[in-house]
């Protein structure tokens, strides 16, 4: 690769990672107002000596701890059923989980408090009105955020720990059960601690992305004045009635910032290292399938359970309130005021600008992922560029930035350069965005493909006279076409699905789906909220069977090449 071209791809990689940090800071010495020449100010510290400020770091903690602890109630036993025991339905099983990590946040949230606000809450009308009972649930408190939000988690517990059981040598579970060890016991004394390492970076990473999260925070919390992190820096850069305190939310998001660099550093080190706990060894490995007998159906019925909680429930209540003019309990009377009237809005002049919004989002903001991300992975594994180590350092911080932070300093930046760059408003600013928030994904995935290919097929190219941009387009990327596919499509669905990024830097002009059933719910317009919600859960519904088929014809696409 010509040495111009490695540079200006590292300087566009350093300006992307480092523009939301050095920003964050700058902004913390300055006033409320966006500003170049000052003056600058030390009083926006003074936040971190205010009791509020420790109080957002122990309710972020909290939540985070409580959201692992229902996602690792679910995810866990599921990962262990379907990879080590004999539970029937397998395929079903995680080809549903791996569908329920496609569901946007914001809509299982919507879902849960139409059914568990104190005030309007399906089910506790039905408890407080149909059955006269003298108490209700609400969904507007700790745990309950944390409910909504551990289950939107399950999937991500799911994925990571699967990884760990599948490739688990089972000699040592063997040897339990030789000596007359109980199952359960087996489990705790041998499985467990042999999955520690699996586990333990499934718990950093879940708990770096609960401290960042802001869907269920603003749906769920705020009503409840439960404040985070997240949702204050959301409401100090919103704010409606007076001017947006930018600085400080430079000052709290350094402390925010500071709580992910650190969960991040520790997920590295335990990624690190985890050849120490390798128990596949390749001799004598063998699958051993733990017999659940009679306890089969109990694990069928627990794997249920799961997705009634997190897709029957939810949307069934999105379905139902989406056909009836204000929310009631499903009988039938109510069945007399069902209609179609609320997608009526799906004509409106805010949801077809949305429409194209979001194709322009949906399109662009993964194809300049994985195009930058193909040329660093390039330059880190097949060059021999000197300081090569750093772009692939840098490459990797975005990982530890919350998406709302990098939200709000491109904010920041666009109201400062709007007469040189007028981005601020339209939908190239989260196209922006969501490249810096998703740099580390695509660098990883191509980084694992590109170590496969053997370097003689380079050097035979380049004896043959091709220079490298031709070796590129002509050997590299047909041979890591499939992740170069398959990671485009994943970055679609995540795209498709972004709430937190849009919902901070939305204006009039650059709505995207997402931001609209945002807007509608704020506004108190809950069936049309309702009625958009269904549309977008169907459309990704229809994405995602799609995707699976074309990861599919990638699949045997390799392995029939191979």
């Amino acid at each position: 690769m010509s040495y111009r071209v490695a540079v200006a791809v590292a300087l566009v990689v350093a300006v992307l990672v480092l523009a939301p940090l050095v920003t964050i800071g700058w902004m913390s010495f300055v006033p409320d107002l966006p500003t170049l020449r000052g003056p600058y100010t030390l009083s926006n510290f003074s936040v971190l000596a205010e009791k509020a400020t420790y109080q957002l770091l122990l309710n972020s903690v909290i939540f985070s701890v409580l959201t692992l602890i229902v996602a690792l109630f679910f995810g866990f036993p599921i990962a262990w059923l379907v990879e080590r025991t004999d539970i029937p339905f397998k395929l079903i099983i995680r080809s549903l989980v791996g569908m329920t990590i496609l569901i946007p946040t914001f809509l299982l949230a919507i879902g849960w408090v139409l059914l568990l606000s104190p005030t309007i809450g399906i089910i506790n009308q039905f408890l407080t009105r149909t059955l006269s009972l003298p108490f209700a649930m609400n969904v507007y408190t700790m745990p309950g955020m944390a409910f909504v939000q551990g289950l939107s988690f399950v999937p991500i517990a799911f994925f990571m720990l699967s990884a760990v059981f599948a490739k688990m040598d089972p000699a040592m579970e063997e040897a339990a059960y030789a000596n007359r060890v109980g199952g359960w016991q087996t489990l705790m004394r041998v499985t467990v601690p042999l999955s520690w390492p699996g586990l333990l970076a499934a718990i950093i990473y879940m708990f770096m992305l609960g401290v960042a999260v802001l869907e269920v925070p603003l749906i769920v919390g705020l009503p409840g004045q439960i404040h985070l992190f997240s949702s204050r820096v959301f409401t100090l850069t919103r704010a409606s009635s007076s001017v947006p305190q930018y600085g400080i939310v430079g000052a709290t998001s350094i402390v925010f910032l500071a709580i992910s660099m650190v969960a991040a550093y520790y997920y590295s080190k335990v990624i690190r290292s985890s050849y120490r706990y390798a128990v596949v060894s390749g001799k004598g490995y063998r699958p051993r399938l733990t017999e659940l007998g009679s306890w089969k159906w109990l694990g069928g019925a627990f794997v249920l359970l799961y997705f009634v909680l997190s897709i029957l429930f939810p949307f069934s209540s999105l379905i139902w309130v989406s056909l009836v003019p204000y929310i009631q309990v499903p009988s039938a009377e109510a069945l007399n005021s069902v209609s179609l009237s609320a997608y009526r809005y799906l004509r409106n002049p805010m949801v077809v600008e949305s429409v194209a919004n979001t194709t322009v989002l949906i399109s662009i903001a993964p194809t300049l992922v994985m195009l930058l991300s193909t040329l660093i992975s390039w330059i880190v594994v097949r060059s021999t560029m000197p300081g090569k180590i750093v772009l692939d350092r840098l490459a990797t911080i975005p990982l530890a930035i919350p998406s709302i932070i990098i939200a709000v300093a491109l904010m920041y930046i666009a109201l400062i350069a709007g007469p040189f760059f007028p981005v601020y408003g339209t939908v190239w600013i989260l196209v922006v965005a969501f490249v810096i928030s998703h740099i580390t994904f695509g660098t990883r995935t191509l980084n694992a493909a590109m170590i496969q290919i053997h370097k003689d097929l380079e050097e035979a190219a380049a004896v043959s006279g091709a220079p490298p941009s031709r070796v590129l387009r002509r050997v590299i990327v047909p041979l890591i076409w499939g992740p170069l596919v398959e990671g485009w499509i994943w970055l679609f669905l995540l795209s498709f699905r972004e709430v937190t990024m849009a919902a901070t830097l939305h204006i009039t002009d650059n709505a995207v789906l997402s931001t609209v059933v945002w807007i509608l719910w704020s506004n108190g317009e809950f069936d049309r909220a309702a009625a958009v919600s269904v549309v977008l859960a169907v459309v990704m519904g229809l994405l995602a069977v799609a995707a699976r088929l074309i990861g599919t014809q990638l699949g045997t696409r390799t392995s029939l090449s191979g």
